[in-house]
């Protein structure tokens, strides 16, 4: 069977080879006075890192004079089919035409690039009646803007209001 160990110190303790001062866990619970100084030196050296991260420089932003290139510039996708005002190829027509929008994101950020954009993907009937609109677009998105801007300001004061 197995032998007792009849010295406590070696009794659970692991022969790591290691000296240290740290008790391991096992040990008895260290008395408050124990505690208290464990817990201001841990204050102190919490305050310490505080210090050295207060005394880091700022990170200096690097602005890219360069404007990144969106992913359609790179891999070049066919433009969408031309739409030629069936009715059965509206859905269709416009999810090609959202799908190609995701390879620009940079430069069909606006509403505005992708509607001429899309324009441009019309023929026959469907680019006579389109032409209207993207008219009365082009002339009013200016006014439409400083109206929406407009409500944004009210709201930022209402809400500041409250």
């Amino acid at each position: 069977m197995g032998t007792l160990i009849s010295s406590n110190s070696n009794r659970n303790t692991p022969n790591t080879g290691v000296s240290s001062t740290i008790p391991p866990p096992y040990n008895t619970p260290p008395n408050t006075a124990e505690m208290v100084t464990e817990i201001q030196q841990l204050r102190a050296l919490a305050n310490q890192l505080r210090t050295q991260v207060d005394r880091q420089p700022e990170p200096q932003l690097v602005f890219n004079s360069m404007p990144a290139k969106d992913l359609g510039e790179a891999i070049k996708p066919p433009k969408p089919a031309p739409f030629n005002g069936d009715a059965k190829d509206v859905i269709p027509s416009l999810t090609r035409c959202k799908g190609y929008f995701e390879f620009f994101p940079t430069k069909l950020a606006r509403a505005k690039a992708c509607v001429l954009l899309a324009v441009k993907f019309r023929e026959r009937a469907a680019a006579t009646w389109v032409e209207p609109i993207s008219r009365d677009f082009l002339e009013n998105e200016i006014e439409q803007d400083q109206e929406s801007r407009q409500h944004i300001l009210q709201l930022e004061q209402l809400r500041s209001r409250t």
